[in-house]
């Protein structure tokens, strides 16, 4: 084995863990967000509140820590993801020590989140820096990994809130958040050797001049009837994942069942990152993303229709074929449909749709029609929207000149999702 392979095989070993350990975070504190806030007296619409909040702040700080990046370039990006986390960690164990007065517990889980969503871009950047430097970094496999370990801290989790109460999620985050934070600080950053990218480092040494927003609308329109299709399904799914609880209680389960169901969620998710690759090949991007949509609409009605946990759990395994695949369906048709100088804008535009936006409407939304009207109601406009989304993406998704996967993409094997 090379030097180089051997390079790239611990720094992608290294990179695994990382991802892992964040998603397994992620899981913890937003996976279990509703069954903590509810925990401490806190409404649905409140919970609705509060997690809109850590989405907005949180597109609002990823755009200041991006001018931060581009204006201090010497300054390591593992320092500054580093940096995040020890807030993280800091504002959690704060978190964890306070019981009573719900304003400051409101106001800790909104910064906590914040500051932790805020971090995913910076987390794959940490790979991404590499690969502008000819060192393949296993994304997806990494990506993998993460769903794997979010799954199997989900079952813990549930299983530890059933029988010690939500009290034990955010202690059992900042642990985690501990490890990911030396994880981050013992991962190598990129030596002046291996060369620059025309690009950057991930993203950051220089900026790409493209088209004004009207321009770029005029010559993508339909780019934007997708966005929209994607908003509309996604406000559902955000809505499903953070009440998920609320939808298990209604037809008898309890909390040991959401980590049984976010859990099998996360690991059906893993194939399709594996094989992935593979798939793209073999179908247009415009089709996956177009199967992934329907999916969807799949998954919502099993949930509107479900009388028992089986039937949650089964939609949660359609998971395969709803988020695993259209995350890297919707990286690689971007990077497919847009010209080299609106890429970077393209990316940034679907993951607002189907984070920021949707995540805003879909918490807030969701909460206030769990309080107002119940469960079924959430889920029966969420069917609704599903469909109309789905519509939309089926208009919007269309086919490339070019149906070959960039080289770039090709090698590295979608580096840029989530």
């Amino acid at each position: 084995m090379t030097g180089t392979r051997k390079t790239t095989m611990r720094l992608s070993v290294h990179y695994c863990f990382i991802q892992g350990d964040f998603w397994m975070s992620s899981s913890v504190i937003i996976g279990f967000a509703a069954a903590y806030l509810q925990s401490k007296q806190i409404d649905n619409t409140q919970i609705g509140i509060i997690l809109a909040l850590a989405y907005i702040l949180s597109i609002i700080l990823q755009q200041m820590m991006a001018a931060a990046a581009d204006k201090h370039k010497r300054l390591p990006l593992k320092i500054m993801t580093a940096g995040l986390m020890a807030a993280v960690v800091s504002l959690s164990i704060l978190l964890a020590g306070c019981t009573d007065s719900e304003k400051l517990i409101a106001v800790l889980f909104i910064l906590v989140c914040t500051l932790h969503l805020s971090i995913v871009p910076l987390i794959n950047s940490l790979a991404l820096q590499f690969v502008d430097r000819g060192i393949p970094v296993n994304f997806s496999v990494a990506r993998g990994m993460g769903s794997v370990f979010y799954g199997i801290i989900s079952f813990i989790v549930g299983y530890l809130v059933q029988r010690d109460g939500a009290a034990v999620i955010v202690p059992v985050f900042a642990v985690i958040y501990g490890i990911l934070l030396v994880l981050t600080l013992t991962f190598p950053s990129p030596s002046p050797q291996m060369g620059k990218s025309e690009e950057g480092i991930g993203g950051r040494s220089q900026k790409i001049k493209g088209e004004s927003f009207i321009a770029f609308f005029v010559r993508y329109k339909l780019f934007f009837v997708l966005l929209a299709g994607v908003t509309l399904q996604f406000i559902t799914f955000n809505a499903t994942c953070t009440y998920m609880i609320n939808i298990l209680r209604a037809v008898g389960g309890d909390s040991a069942d959401l980590g049984l169901s976010n859990g099998l969620g996360a690991l059906s998710e893993l194939p399709t990152f594996l094989l992935f690759n593979y798939l793209v090949r073999k179908i247009r991007c415009s089709t996956l993303l177009k199967i992934a949509a329907f999916f969807f609409v799949v998954k919502f009605i099993v949930l509107l229709l479900a009388t028992g946990v089986a039937m949650i759990l089964f939609a949660q395994g359609l998971q395969m074929v709803t988020f695993a695949l259209f995350i890297p369906a919707s990286v690689y048709y971007v990077n497919e449909r847009m010209d080299s100088e609106n890429k970077v804008k393209g990316q940034a535009l679907m993951t607002a749709a189907y984070i920021g936006v949707s995540g805003t409407i879909g918490d807030f939304a969701g909460g206030q029609m769990i309080d107002r009207l119940g469960v079924q109601a959430m889920l029966q406009a969420g069917v609704v929207l599903s469909i109309l989304g789905l519509a939309l993406i089926v208009i919007g998704a269309k086919d490339t000149a070019d149906l070959r996967v960039s080289k770039a993409l090709k090698a590295e094997g979608s580096c840029c999702h989530e």
